[in-house]
């Protein structure tokens, strides 16, 4: 009998990873696929249980999918349905910028996730202690387009009534997002602008991610979990009812997995550096720091979520460079000053994200992974004051594997770049590399390999 396995996969901007690891203890197997060879992500699992030979007994994902739909503004727009007079609040919004000196702001809301020839308000009223002040009249409502709905009425978090009048009335099978349900908080802004996104998120949910589920059972494989920005996991279906978590769902994969390494230190900070984004992460006390709003791109709004901040930087901008730089393997055209620059831009994003949360860098121990970030680690680590650089076994599937129970045993496998292995302890420069990352410990630095596998990398004194 085969043993079982627990099957993780991270879909990311620019590489799928997949991390099985057995339920019985054993070394976990992993593949990093380029994401255009991996579109179908249901074939993709299929082919790698059956080339490993491997039954998995649960299968966990992580997608950018939702979070880069609504960063290009390719997600769905949305029919509004408001409290007559309120109409106009996306364009309103909190009257907030995030940056004084932009004589151009972003407005509140994107102009294509509801413009006004989609918003629709009701005659109708709760006040704020939810006593209904004016009855709802659903006769004003007109006849919808085939398009997602937000229901934002107001003080719907104290009595939701009236919303759930407006989804009794609307056809069976709409794809509806309720306020009361999606952000049941004060402030009636930040509680329209999470339902508008949530409602803008099942369309693609419902093409591109239920049907996995459809095709590994239909396959005769578990129904899949989607990793949610709590850190928890989610059925397709309740995904589906409710998609606006998913768009932090890799990044917290990341963020746990820097919490599991970093268990017995006091604080420490995440750099987890893929090819298209760098997510930061904060562990207190072997806890990943939680918050109660995520920002994504210009947007910010509420969701409970572990405290990621994704900077607009990736591997595959930085490529060219690091082969010039003799970093990589393979000849590059790129300027090497370029990696100087984003270290440098890096590490004042990493030091502000820090001490925001009254993380001291110079105290806390940096964890890095993702195929781009054991590159760069020590160099900003040495410029944020950071002494210590912890980098785990396989440091390209880092983010799969938090998403993990358990954790995994990762084979360590790091050689040097002659090709011999490396099981000691040796100081900079040098270049590791496993198969799935290339670790740099520049001069100045001292690299020793841990029992489990992972790099520690030490400042000289």
């Amino acid at each position: 009998m085969r043993p079982r396995h627990a099957l993780a996969l991270d879909q990311g901007g620019s590489f799928l990873d997949i991390i099985a690891a057995p339920e019985g203890g054993g070394p976990a197997r992993i593949a990093k696929r380029p994401r255009a060879e991996a579109t179908d992500l249901a074939a993709a699992i299929i082919d790698f249980c059956q080339a490993e030979r491997l039954t998995p007994a649960r299968i966990t994902i992580a997608t950018t999918l939702p979070a880069n739909a609504i960063l290009t503004g390719t997600a769905s727009p949305v029919v509004l349905i408001t409290t007559q007079g309120f109409e106009d609040l996306p364009d309103l919004g909190r009257q907030s910028r995030r940056d004084p000196d932009a004589l151009d702001p972003p407005p509140p809301v994107p102009a294509w996730l509801s413009p006004p020839k989609l918003r629709f308000g009701l005659p109708g009223r709760i006040d704020a202690r939810g006593v209904e002040v004016a009855p709802l009249d659903l006769t004003a409502l007109p006849a919808l387009p085939d398009l997602p709905v937000a229901a934002c009425l107001l003080f719907a978090h104290r009595n939701p009534t009236h919303e759930r009048a407006v989804a009794a009335a609307l056809p069976r099978g709409t794809a509806l997002s309720l306020s009361h349900r999606v952000d049941p908080e004060t402030r009636e802004f930040e509680r329209l602008l999470a339902t508008m996104l949530d409602a803008s998120l099942k369309p693609l949910v419902a093409r591109t991610l239920a049907p996995v589920g459809q095709a590994l059972v239909a396959a005769g494989l578990p129904e899949p979990r989607f990793a949610l920005a709590d850190g928890r996991a989610a059925s397709p279906n309740e995904a589906l009812a409710a998609p606006l978590p998913l768009v932090l769902s890799g990044p917290a994969a990341g963020a746990r997995a820097v919490a599991r390494w970093a268990s017995d230190v006091p604080t420490a900070i995440g750099l987890d550096m893929g090819g298209t984004t760098a997510e930061v992460s904060l562990v207190r006390d072997g806890v990943a720091l939680e918050t109660g709003s995520v920002t994504l791109g210009p947007l910010a709004f509420r969701l409970k979520a572990l405290d990621v901040e994704s900077l607009p930087i990736g591997g595959d901008a930085l490529t060219p460079a690091a082969r010039a730089a003799g970093w990589l393997p393979g000849d590059g055209n790129g300027d090497a000053g370029t990696l100087a620059i984003a270290e440098a831009m890096l590490a004042e994003s990493l030091r502000r994200i820090a001490l925001r949360r009254n993380i001291h860098p110079d105290l806390s121990l940096l964890v890095a992974g993702g195929g781009f970030g054991p590159l760069l680690a020590a160099a900003i680590a040495a410029l944020i004051g950071c002494p210590r650089v912890l980098i785990p076994p396989c440091p390209g599937v880092m983010a799969a594997s938090g998403m993990l129970d358990t954790p995994p045993a990762l084979p360590a496998a790091w050689r040097c770049r002659n090709g011999t292995p490396f099981t000691g302890t040796a100081a900079g420069p040098l270049l590791l590399d496993d198969g799935t990352a290339t670790a740099r410990i520049p001069a100045g630095w001292r690299a020793s390999l841990r029992s489990d596998g992972a790099l520690l990398l030490d400042r000289a004194a």
